[in-house]
């Protein structure tokens, strides 16, 4: 342990946006990039956030409700998770 708290792969999803656009603190970002280091499943979810991303600034910015973002990611990890992502 390097003296900060372990984030585990809630927390992240949580802080995921944060995380892309630069805004965690310096604790929260080792933390973060720590489990991304560990977890392949948070590895997968982020690239297809960045990839998400590439194409909204390709084709312009899309809204998504919050209820509608946690579906997605929803269901992007249940795809992860059935060996599908």
């Amino acid at each position: 342990m390097t003296g900060h708290a372990a984030m585990d792969c809630e927390q992240l999803a949580d802080r995921l946006t944060d995380l892309m656009e630069g805004d965690l603190d310096e604790t929260d970002e080792t933390a973060a990039l720590e489990h991304l280091a560990s977890c392949e499943r948070c590895e997968a979810v982020l690239a297809g956030t960045h990839a998400a991303a590439d194409l909204a600034r390709k084709h312009g910015r899309i809204e998504l409700s919050d209820a509608d973002r946690d579906r997605m990611l929803g269901a992007v990890f249940t795809d992860i998770e059935d060996g599908a992502g």
